[in-house]
C-alpha cells in the first residue's frame, strides 16, 4: 500500500537485484572469508596457503559446518570486528563479547603530543573547559559551547568506510580494517567500480555535513531531486498515488485542476532546517545561550551544577585534588577525538592527557 507522499521503488535498483549480480560483487563468484576477515576469491591456491599457515596436515582434521546469520548475529559481526582479530571464531563458538571497559578502555600509547606545535591548524574557535586531576590521571568532564557538541554528534553520521580510510589500522583494535584493504586487494576486479568507491570512499547523506567531516574529508551526497507529472497543489493533495489526477481530461478540458505547467520538480530539504532559513547547514543542537558537559566517555548534557557535583562525586575525588583548564582543539587532537570515540571509554583523557598512566573510571557511566 502506498500512502500520499511516498516516494517510488527505485525502478533501476530493482531491476539490478534481480539481477545475476550480488549488491556490490560480480557474477556467482565463491569467495573465502577468513577469521580475521579478509576477503578473496576462492582457489586452491588460497586453500593450500591457509592449510600451511595453520598448520594442517590432514584435511581429516577439519569439519565443515554451515552458519546461518541472523540479523543479531549481524549485529554481533559487526562488533566483534571492532574489537577482535576472531570475530569468526567468536560468533561460531559462541564466546562472550568482553565488557567494554576490558577491551576499550583505553587506546595504546597516548594520543596527544607533549607540546602543540603552535603552527598547528586550529578547529575555528572550538574552545573548551576540561575539569581534570592535578596529576593529570583522568579527566572528569569538559564544559563546552554548541560547537563542540555539534562536532562530535557529527561523528554519527561519518560512514564506517570514511572513519577506516582516514585512519587504517589504527582504527580500531579488530580487524575491520581487512575487509577495507580486500576491496583493492585480493577482492579488486569482482565488483565495478561505482561499488568500490561507495565501499572506499562512501558519501555522507545530504545536509549531514559537520565540522567532524570535513576534517575527515568526507564528501557530502547532492540533494535528490525528483520531476513528477503533475502540479505541485495536486501531489500535495493525492501524493504518488494519485499524480494522474492532475491530468484527467473530458471534453478537451482538465477537470480536477486548472494549474499550469502540469509538472514539478522536488527538492530535498534540510531535516535540520526545513524551513530552509538557517545559517548554519552543520547545526545539530538548537542556537540558543546554553553550555554543555561531555563526561570522558563523551556522554552529552546540558551544563548544571547538579549535574557537575554528580560527576565529581562518582568520580570519588576530592575537591583539592582537582584543576580546570582552558584548551583550544588543534586538528590533530579533533582527528584523535573521533578515533577514540570507537575505541575508549576514556575517550577526553586519552587525547587532551599528557602520556602517563590515566585512571579509568569505570564506574562513571550514563
Amino acid at each position: 500500500m502506498q500512502y500520499a507522499g511516498d516516494r517510488p521503488g527505485d525502478d533501476a535498483k530493482t531491476a539490478a537485484a534481480g539481477s545475476g549480480n550480488g549488491v556490490f560483487v560480480k557474477g556467482c563468484q565463491k569467495f573465502v572469508t577468513t577469521d580475521d576477515l579478509q576477503v578473496a576469491p576462492a582457489s586452491t591456491s588460497l586453500m593450500l596457503s591457509l592449510c600451511q599457515k595453520f598448520g594442517v596436515q590432514d584435511p581429516a582434521d577439519l569439519e565443515q559446518s554451515i552458519l546461518r546469520f541472523t540479523s543479531e548475529k549481524i549485529t554481533s559481526l559487526l562488533k566483534r570486528s571492532l574489537t577482535s582479530n576472531q570475530p569468526l571464531t567468536g560468533i561460531h563458538f559462541n564466546v562472550p563479547i568482553s565488557p567494554d571497559d576490558a577491551t576499550l578502555s583505553m587506546i595504546p600509547g597516548n594520543l596527544c603530543p607533549e607540546k602543540v606545535n603552535e603552527t598547528e591548524d586550529k578547529i575555528g574557535d572550538v574552545k573548551i573547559k576540561i575539569l581534570q586531576t592535578k596529576i593529570n590521571s583522568a579527566v572528569l568532564y569538559a564544559e563546552v559551547g554548541q560547537d563542540f557538541v555539534d562536532l562530535v554528534f557529527g561523528l554519527l553520521s561519518v560512514p564506517l568506510g570514511s572513519m577506516t580510510k582516514a585512519f587504517g589500522q589504527r582504527l580500531s583494535n579488530g580487524c575491520i580494517d581487512n575487509l577495507y584493504r580486500s576491496i583493492l586487494g585480493s577482492a579488486e576486479g569482482y565488483m565495478g567500480r561505482d561499488c568500490q568507491n561507495l565501499l572506499l570512499a562512501p558519501e555522507l547523506a545530504a545536509f549531514s555535513g559537520s565540522s567532524a567531516s570535513q576534517i575527515l574529508q568526507v564528501n557530502e551526497s547532492a540533494p535528490r531531486k525528483l520531476n513528477i507529472n503533475s502540479c505541485f497543489m495536486c501531489f500535495k493533495i493525492g501524493g504518488f498515488s494519485n499524480l494522474s489526477r492532475c491530468r484527467v481530461e473530458y471534453n478537451c478540458r482538465y477537470t480536477n485542476c486548472q494549474n499550469y505547467p502540469k509538472t514539478a520538480q522536488l527538492c530535498e530539504l534540510d531535516p535540520k532546517s526545513p524551513g530552509g532559513n538557517s545559517s548554519n547547514s552543520d547545526a545539530y543542537v538548537k542556537r540558543a545561550p546554553q553550555s554543555f558537559m561531555v563526561t570522558d566517555d563523551l556522554g552529552v548534557r546540558p551544563l548544571s551544577l547538579d549535574g557537575s557535583l554528580r560527576v565529581v562525586s562518582e568520580g570519588k575525588i576530592q575537591m583539592k585534588d582537582l584543576v580546570e583548564k582552558e584548551v583550544t582543539l588543534t586538528k590533530f587532537q579533533v582527528m584523535e577525538l573521533q578515533r577514540a570515540a570507537l575505541m575508549s571509554r576514556g575517550a577526553l583523557s586519552s587525547v587532551l592527557l599528557p602520556p602517563k598512566k590515566k585512571k579509568n573510571l569505570k564506574h562513571l557511566r550514563y
